[in-house]
C-alpha cells in the first residue's frame, strides 16, 4: 500500500495579517519553498513517481525532495508489491502561486534541488 501523502492548501491574504505583526518581522523577510514526498510500502516493493523508480529504504519507506517554484506540477505515483500481484496509485498534483506583500527578498534555493517535474527524477 502507498500512504503518507497529504494535500493541503493555505491561502494568506494581507487583511489576515495584523499590521503590528508585519512591523515586527523586521526590514525584510525571505521564504524558501520545498516539496517533500514521503511514504511507505512493503519492503521489496517498487515505487515510481512519474514513471521513475524511487529507491526504498530497507523498511519500505521512501522520500524525495524537490524545489517548489511557482507553477503547476503533476507526479503520478505507483506502488507495486514485491510479488507484483498488487498495485496502488495516486495522482499527485501540486501548485504554487506566490504573491508577495511588502519587502520580501529572494533566498537562493538549494542548488541540488530541482522542481517536481518528471525529467528531474
Amino acid at each position: 500500500c502507498l500512504y503518507g501523502f497529504t494535500d493541503k492548501t493555505y491561502d494568506l491574504y494581507e487583511d489576515d495579517i495584523p499590521k503590528a505583526m508585519i512591523a515586527q518581522v523586521g526590514e525584510r523577510v525571505t521564504f524558501v519553498n520545498e516539496l517533500i514526498i514521503y511514504g511507505a510500502t512493503e519492503p521489496g516493493a517498487k515505487v515510481t513517481l512519474a514513471g521513475h523508480e524511487i529507491k526504498l529504504r530497507d523498511d519500505g519507506t521512501f522520500s524525495y525532495r524537490f524545489a517548489l517554484p511557482d507553477g503547476q506540477y503533476d507526479l503520478p505515483a505507483v506502488a507495486v508489491s514485491a510479488s507484483s500481484d498488487d498495485a496502488r496509485a495516486a495522482d499527485l498534483k501540486f501548485s504554487r502561486s506566490t504573491q508577495y506583500l511588502g519587502d520580501v527578498g529572494a533566498t537562493p534555493q538549494d542548488p541540488s534541488l530541482q522542481p517536481p517535474l518528471p525529467e528531474n527524477l
